[in-house]
């Protein structure tokens, strides 16, 4: 399959919005439903700036959507495929993790 530059870009940028932690957790509470800021503030322990930045991030990329409704703004998960590619990579995490306690002899 031949990319053009820009789709290319456009992959890194979705690869790269994952590869931080609170994004991710912010994106595992997303799978439950919709969630409005100031709960996803409650939740994740974050300051109210740090999550805008990090939705921002996540709309960029097309993982999240958000809507205002009223004074608040509601996230949704914006390409469920995320959670397919996210159970592909911990099934080679855990994968991973199986090979190197055999390597070591770790029973378990």
């Amino acid at each position: 399959m031949q990319m053009s530059e820009a789709m290319i870009d456009r992959v890194v940028a979705r690869f790269a919005a994952l590869a931080d932690p609170n994004r991710v957790r912010i994106l595992l509470r997303l799978k439950d439903g919709s969630a409005d800021v100031g709960t996803l503030v409650t939740l994740t322990g974050l300051g109210q700036a740090s999550v805008s930045k990090h939705l921002s991030v996540l709309r960029s990329a097309g993982w999240v959507e958000s809507t205002r409704v009223g004074t608040r703004v509601v996230c949704k998960v914006g390409d469920a495929a995320l959670f397919e590619i996210c159970g592909l990579v911990c099934d080679g995490v855990v994968r991973q993790v199986r090979a190197e306690h055999e390597q070591f002899g770790i029973k378990g």
